[in-house]
């Protein structure tokens, strides 16, 4: 995906973030496992759910035509719910007449208090899938607090881990941005 602009994703963090761990990462995809374990719910067969995604945003188009690809190989169908725009996107997703969706964060720094504290933390607005955790929200919160910056940091890792061992989303890819310069520009 993504013709080079992008690297796969082993979590929230990209690597050129403060507090990334390259030993930190989320489940790898398993098809045996994911249709063992939708067997042992009961959900072995017929299972269809609606992925809701921003259409006109080229690399989420095919993003989730790859994870419609990929979850019909456990045997789960997935209904396409485009938008085409960002607003209808927005309104769509408050409705929540969805059972996935796909969403991007983008930030200026690569500290990890812009990507967790805004998606993970309870009471965030940002928090789209309402992700509750006291154990993160208690991390996240006191990695807020004065302290020295290695401490912040390992705290930033041990809420990464909380967050991996819990899944409430799939990480999918970082985007690489590229620049051109030039001495006349």
């Amino acid at each position: 995906l993504g013709r080079g602009a992008m690297i796969a994703a082993r979590g929230p963090l990209p690597p050129a973030s403060l507090s990334y761990d390259s030993q930190l990462h989320q489940p790898v995809f398993d098809p045996p496992r994911a249709r063992a374990l939708l067997k042992e719910a009961g959900m072995d067969s017929g299972l269809t759910l609606r992925l809701l995604y921003n259409a006109a945003v080229e690399p989420w188009s095919e993003t989730a035509q790859a994870i419609r690809s990929d979850l019909r190989k456990v045997g789960v169908e997935i209904e396409l719910l485009g938008t085409p725009d960002w607003k209808t996107y927005h309104a769509e997703r408050r409705k929540g007449e969805h059972d996935l969706y796909l969403y991007g964060w983008s930030v200026s720094t690569p500290d990890p208090e812009r990507f967790l504290f805004p998606l993970f933390h309870s009471k965030s607005p940002d928090n789209f899938g309402h992700y509750s955790n006291p154990r993160m929200d208690e991390l996240l919160e006191q990695a807020r607090q004065p302290m020295d910056e290695g401490r912040r940091l390992r705290t930033y890792r041990e809420a990464t881990r909380v967050l991996l061992a819990d899944v409430p989303a799939v990480f999918l890819y970082h985007q690489v941005n590229f620049a051109a310069h030039h001495v006349r520009v």
